[in-house]
């Protein structure tokens, strides 16, 4: 007999069926996921205690041994028992310089912590080994070949005491020039300054600086290539000089070079702050770094050994004295910004813009534009470029980059007065391996300075001229090589521009230029010092406005990207067009070290 109840029916509907799967199905997920939560907290907590009572376990073994040391492997710790530890416990001893570091793993999760008997903190991360990873977002990737950025000198970043560099490394195994590779830093050999690399060959990373008489160093054995490390290293007055990696100590002897021992402060260099490459050091030039960099940061205080692990761990608390933050989280763009509010913007260095460069072989290439009232620079004047020098040899000391003179033979209307009478802005030494800019003035004067030996290098020129304010300033990479006197006003001439050579055939040493040339700019004012960096930056915005409140008044403009053709084309609007002699070649622009996100 079938029983009337409306709390029960024969059966579920499938619908019904369904939902009841549904919400079993949500049940379990939560009981998953509160149980993955429950135990992933127990093997933290176990770990964390396994760590304390080694921690206590060597401490008593110190004390007890006839050495006053702590035990030399894992296995010697507790009379030969080893250290106490869970079953799912694997540990991971080393000792450097007396002191140990100890990680525990998790065998089933492959969690891991540390602890090292500097501080006895027991941080996330294990020892060494590449086991971390920068922050998710941007990062600099370098191809160990002409990749750098660069970092204007700044008084805040000239410290002299108390100095932290930290980044995170990525060493790759690609092949560069030279095996002591710049990661971060502005030392200046037998000057001053600070610096932080990696040779690759002898897989050593190195943090050293240049204190009075010498420079001294630590350094790291790291374990593989192709792998992220974060890097610390922090000097003190004494010096007392200390390296850690992936939050551990790893060294803290200190070597020294050209004698020794040393003492006392940093010295302190001009020089920029160099990331992925040092391009003008003279002692390994190049020393371009192959990997990626990320989150660099540089104190001017001393961070302790439990502050480097919360770093390791991404965790910051205390960001006082901070004078540099660069995190390459901007997207695109050349500007390197520095998120620490003190102003040290930097660049990846290469030319701004384009897709195209011109390459001169040195024989008979060379770019003639006609005269026009818009080239008669005299008075007051801004000429910029990119210049990238050449190996090829010569057959004369001095190369014409940018020259131009009067109809009537010899007398130079603007440029660097060589042997030859002939007026070139910028002029390279093939010889000497030097650039001078300069100019010719109707006194036939000159200011001049020599750029570091490089080649195969990207470099951004600036050379103004101010004769109602007597001043030529040249600048190189944006640094101030110095200002001169004008002596005598430049004359405007009615003779052809040159641009990579002067195209005066066997009847003169032929000048021509041997390299790369971009973005070539003339201007009708002096640039300020803060246009030139924005210039560098590729940030031309101000220029409306720039030259003391009025335009900055371009007068030409080649960006050398038509890519093909006889013509070099000029943007400005004043049709100062080039004639292209010779073979040049269009060259693709190189954009310099790449944004990268992890």
């Amino acid at each position: 007999m079938k029983k009337d109840n409306k709390y029960f029916s024969d059966g579920f509907t499938i619908v019904e069926l369904l939902v009841v799967i549904v919400v079993m199905g949500i049940l379990v997920t939560i009981v998953v996921i509160s149980y993955q939560g429950i135990s992933g907290r127990a093997i933290a907590g176990t770990l964390q205690s396994d760590l304390k009572n080694a921690t206590t376990r060597l401490a008593l073994d110190k004390s007890t041994s006839d050495d006053g040391n702590y035990p030399a492997t894992e296995e010697a710790a507790n009379g030969g028992l080893g250290l106490p530890k869970s079953p799912d416990t694997d540990y991971d001893y080393s000792i450097t310089s007396g002191e140990y570091c100890i990680s525990a793993t998790s065998i089933s999760t492959g969690a891991v912590y540390h602890v090292t008997s500097e501080d006895g903190a027991v941080v996330e991360g294990d020892c060494a080994g590449g086991a971390g990873a920068p922050p998710a977002g941007g990062g600099l990737a370098f191809d160990g070949q002409e990749d750098y950025a660069r970092v204007p000198s700044s008084a805040g970043l000239n410290i002299v005491n108390n100095l932290t560099i930290e980044t995170w490394v990525y060493p790759s195994s690609v092949a560069s020039d030279n095996d002591w590779r710049t990661v971060v830093g502005k030392l200046e050999g037998g000057t001053g300054g600070y610096e932080m690399g990696v040779d690759v060959d002898q897989s050593v990373m190195y943090f050293d600086v240049q204190v009075a008489g010498g420079i001294v160093a630590t350094d790291y054995t790291f374990p593989a290539l192709d792998e992220w490390y974060h890097v610390v290293g922090t000097f003190a007055a004494g010096p007392d000089m200390k390296l850690y990696v992936n939050g551990a100590l790893v060294d803290d002897v200190e070597q020294t070079f050209g004698g020794g021992p040393f003492s006392g402060n940093l010295t302190t260099s001009s020089k920029p702050l160099y990331i992925g490459g040092d391009p003008v050091d003279s002692s390994y030039c190049p020393r371009e770094f192959a990997g990626e960099v990320d989150e660099v940061r540089i104190y001017n205080r001393i961070l302790g050994g439990t502050e480097v692990g919360e770093h390791y761990a991404s965790t910051f608390t205390n960001e006082s004295n901070l004078v540099g933050l660069w995190h390459f989280d901007e997207g695109s763009g050349t500007t390197i910004t520095d998120s620490s509010g003190n102003g040290n913007n930097g660049a990846i260095v290469a030319p701004a813009s384009g897709s195209y460069a011109m390459s001169f072989d040195g024989s008979g290439d060379y770019v003639t534009v006609s005269d026009s009232a818009s080239l008669d620079l005299t008075g007051e004047f801004t000429i910029e470029g990119w210049i990238k020098r050449d190996s090829v040899s010569q057959l004369s000391d001095y190369r014409l980059i940018i020259g131009k003179r009067n109809s009537s033979w010899p007398e130079d209307v603007y440029g660097w007065l060589t042997d030859t009478d002939f007026g070139g802005l910028i002029s390279c030494s093939n010889t000497e391996g030097e650039c001078s800019l300069g100019f010719s003035q109707s006194t036939n004067g000159a200011f001049m300075f020599s750029s570091p030996n490089t080649i195969n290098e990207w470099h951004h020129f600036v050379t103004t001229y101010n004769y109602a304010a007597d001043r030529d300033t040249i600048y190189w990479d944006y640094d101030s090589n110095g200002s001169t006197s004008t002596w005598a006003n430049v004359i405007a001439g009615d003779g052809v521009l040159y641009i990579g050579g002067n195209g005066s055939g066997s009847g003169i040493a032929p000048y021509d230029f041997a390299g790369d040339l971009d973005e070539v700019r003339f201007y009708g004012k002096e640039l300020p010092a803060n246009i030139v960096r924005l210039h560098l930056l590729g940030d031309f915005s101000q220029d409306a406005t720039g030259c003391g409140g009025a335009s900055c008044d371009l007068r030409a403009h080649w960006a050398f990207n038509e890519g093909s053709g006889g013509t070099l084309v000029d943007s400005s609007g004043n049709n100062n067009n080039g004639v292209i002699s010779g073979n040049p070649q269009w060259v693709s622009a190189e954009s310099g070290a790449q944004r990268v996100t992890h």
